[in-house]
């Protein structure tokens, strides 16, 4: 599975909503690996990617002081 997006509004931050949204993903049938990207800076997001188990896969320079950073995480059943 490829999340494009995973966003929750600033007003509900820390209420452990993002992590709610992966626990679902993960326990559907079906899926053996979740792939996403957030920006490099975006230090709450890398950091929760990195606490929920993904591992970084690559970085894309999108373009000048824009650079994404690439995870995966394989889902064992």
């Amino acid at each position: 599975m490829d999340i494009h997006r995973l966003i929750v509004h600033p007003k509900h931050f820390r209420k452990g909503i993002a992590g709610k949204l992966l626990n679902f993903i993960e326990g559907k049938n079906g899926i053996e690996k979740i792939i996403v990207s957030t920006g490099s800076r975006n230090l709450p997001a890398v950091h929760f990617y990195l606490k929920s188990g993904f591992h970084k896969v690559g970085e894309i320079e999108v373009k000048e002081g824009l650079t994404l950073t690439a995870f995966e995480k394989s889902i064992f059943r």
